[in-house]
């Protein structure tokens, strides 16, 4: 077991960290005088969280104090210990439909997915909502539900703005803020001002800069977890080796196998699978033919299905019918639900279900709703 995290309740106590292992349990002890002030400052949802623990405690991984901490003349009571990690669960939600609704809407529909059972929501940025502040947004709205940034780019923020961005959210939500990292497009990051040039090297120096960056206010209790948008076995080994793990977008699942061969074991592997509730075969691939119509213009997903044994030809118009069902899972939720299960297979941990709609602008709720019930959520 990791050694104890301390944290005093009070905010006018000093607030001592002892060091975890990474990807690990954190062992949170607060000291107050009654379980009200012990959750000052906490958030709802993480009061609750705490809350949920407390009555279902583990006695054999409780811990205590030293016989110094025990005398300090700052306990005013006996402690109690929470146990408080990243619950990612095997499935989560991937959607920019939040970004083209009112703050309150997306707040509501992050709401109806943690009440659904999924453990993460995948949020993108491109050309809409800042990817910090529309985190927050969701944090704020949810009590237990993680949220994801898939990805945010690098060439969006300088790597100390990232750095601040990643820790400020960590330590006001622990264990639910999840950055994914990635060097985005062409046609997305020049017209910021940007040269899109040697994406390899520019994600490495990132993460180098990052991790020296400094940051002079109040950590998380444990370094938060970086995932990185890789396709490649370049990018794939860097996520291995200088990141938590990978978040690969617009893959078959014969990519999932390749990445956890890269990635190695104890990594997280959280794929993106698109879907469509839909049965009829016309009329889900005119929906999916849409959607891998807009990707297969970007040169990083062509490449990387080069990769994967496609040719030019099936990449065509929006791609043939091999490559879209290769990309898209569609039919009814049953038949969904064995394409995302097989992501978990073929070895990842976590899969980031993107509903695709006929209407891009609508929220699929009934979609969500269709894919928990299947799913056993």
């Amino acid at each position: 077991m990791t050694n104890p995290t301390w944290i005093e309740a009070s905010p006018f106590r000093k607030i001592d960290r002892r060091s975890t292992d990474r990807g690990r349990p954190i062992w949170v002890q607060r000291w107050a005088p009654s379980p009200g002030p012990a959750c000052h400052g906490l958030s709802r949802g993480t009061r609750a969280h705490l809350s949920d623990i407390s009555r279902t405690s583990l006695p054999e991984r409780i811990t205590r104090p030293s016989p110094s901490q025990a005398r300090s003349p700052d306990v005013l009571t006996q402690p109690t210990l929470y146990a408080v990690e990243m619950e990612l669960g095997r499935f989560g939600i991937w959607t920019s439909a939040l970004d083209r609704q009112p703050a309150e809407v997306a707040r509501s529909a992050a709401r109806r997915i943690e009440e659904l059972g999924f453990g993460a929501l995948w949020v993108g940025e491109s050309f809409r909502r800042e990817a910090f502040a529309n985190s927050s947004l969701l944090l704020a709205a949810t009590e237990r539900l993680v949220v994801a940034t898939g990805i945010a780019s690098i060439w969006a923020r300088d790597a100390q703005a990232m750095r601040a961005g990643q820790l400020t959210l960590a330590e006001a939500y622990p264990e639910r803020f999840l950055l994914g990292l990635g060097v985005s497009h062409v046609p997305l990051v020049n017209p910021r001002g940007h040269q899109y040039d040697r994406p390899y090297s520019a994600m490495k120096a990132y993460l180098l800069a990052m991790r020296e960056a400094q940051y002079d206010a109040p950590r998380p209790a444990a370094e938060p977890k970086t995932v990185l948008a890789a396709l490649g076995p370049r990018m794939l080994d860097l996520a291995a080796q200088q990141a938590d793990g990978a978040h690969p977008y617009f893959v078959p699942a014969a990519h999932t196998p390749l990445a956890r061969a890269r990635l190695g074991q104890g990594k997280m592997l959280c794929p993106e699978q698109a879907v469509v509730l839909e049965r009829v075969p016309e009329r889900a691939r005119m929906v999916a033919r849409r959607h891998t119509a807009a990707y297969l213009k970007l040169p990083n997903y062509r490449h990387n299905l080069l990769r994967l044994g496609f040719t030019e030809d099936q990449m065509s118009d929006g791609g043939n019918d091999q490559l879209v069902d290769a990309i898209v899972a569609w039919g009814g939720p049953e038949e969904i639900a064995a394409r995302v299960r097989q992501h978990l297979d073929l070895g990842a941990d976590h899969v980031a279900i993107q509903v695709i709609s006929e209407d891009p602008f609508a929220v699929p709720v009934s979609a969500w709703e269709a894919l928990a019930s299947e799913l056993g959520l």
